[in-house]
């Protein structure tokens, strides 16, 4: 089951885009191209991800190789390319409809040291559930290290992330790590539509009434429930806020009202409530075989 979607940073949240910077400069083909090449090309600027190198000393060694007076240029390049962060288009919606679901959504980014600074800017900081940086631990994807460090450090299983990156070989490094992996290609609704192709390796789907709409297009439950029963599905628990939950299996239907509380605060609700859920199947021994299996009387009980 999928519970945690693992994003790039560079043109998959943010544009990282050298051209663009360069743009914001007046200046000749020749001298655009230089730069480009010894800055953003250079051994220093992978130096600079690893963390192997500051910004300081990355002008030390990169200046010397540029005319004089591109130096001012290739400083502000070095230290505020990110003045401003213009983010991709669309993936900022998508990212808070995933949060909504009740993915946990992490960052894991080659970038260097002060990534924090201007991370720290973006909107998109503010929804993860934690992130890991190739400066911090001295490596770069797809060394699989990297890959292993942010399983460890997050302790998440890879059979339950979802990688992201517009890099194909970074991609396919968390694939033989054990993640899934996609390949972002700049268009948010197609990686839309990929997220959803991983719902019929669930054999559980646990949906709100928030979440209803944005996996299948339909607002009402027994509409939505066809498109949610594919592939390994055998069972739906749809939970309605305050107006109770539904548990759904091919053949049986139960549902549970709400117990009226005063609301002080919801965080985590929804985990207590899916917790309590599991075990309780698997405290009466339910494994994926047996769910299609489950009595109304059961489905009840469980609510």
């Amino acid at each position: 089951m999928i519970k945690n979607i693992v994003l790039d940073m560079g043109n998959v949240l943010i544009r990282f885009d050298p051209e663009l910077f360069l743009s914001r400069y007046v200046l000749t083909e020749e001298q655009r191209k230089m730069l480009l090449e010894q800055v953003f090309r250079s051994v220093e600027w992978v130096m600079l991800d690893r963390g192997t190198l500051d910004e300081a000393g990355a002008e030390q060694r990169i200046l010397p190789c540029l005319p004089e007076p591109l130096h001012a240029v290739a400083q502000d390049l070095i230290e505020a390319w990110d003045e401003p962060l213009i983010p991709v288009r669309g993936m900022l919606e998508l990212v808070r409809q995933l949060k909504q679901q009740g993915y946990q959504l992490y960052l894991l980014s080659n970038a260097a040291a002060r990534q924090p600074l201007y991370w720290a800017r973006t909107e998109a900081s503010r929804l993860m559930d934690g992130a890991l940086i190739s400066a911090q631990v001295g490596l770069l994807k797809p060394d699989p290290r990297i890959y292993q460090t942010f399983l460890q450090r997050f302790a998440l299983c890879a059979e339950e992330c979802v990688f992201i990156d517009d890099t194909p070989i970074n991609v396919e490094a968390a694939q033989q790590e054990g993640m899934a992996g996609i390949l972002f290609r700049q268009d948010p609704e197609q990686l839309r539509q990929t997220v959803l192709q991983f719902l019929p390796r669930s054999h559980m789907v646990k949906i709100s009434d928030e979440e209803l709409a944005f996996l299948t297009g339909c607002q009402d439950i027994q509409q939505a429930l066809p498109r949610l029963f594919v592939g390994n599905v055998q069972l739906v628990v749809y939970t309605c806020g305050s107006n109770g939950a539904y548990a759904f299996t091919r053949s049986a239907q139960a549902f549970a009202p709400c117990t009226p509380v005063k609301a002080v605060d919801t965080t985590g609700a929804g985990d207590a409530f899916i917790g309590s859920f599991l075990w309780q199947m698997a405290r009466d021994g339910v494994d994926a075989a047996a769910l299609p299996k489950l009595r109304k009387t059961q489905l009840e009980q469980y609510l």
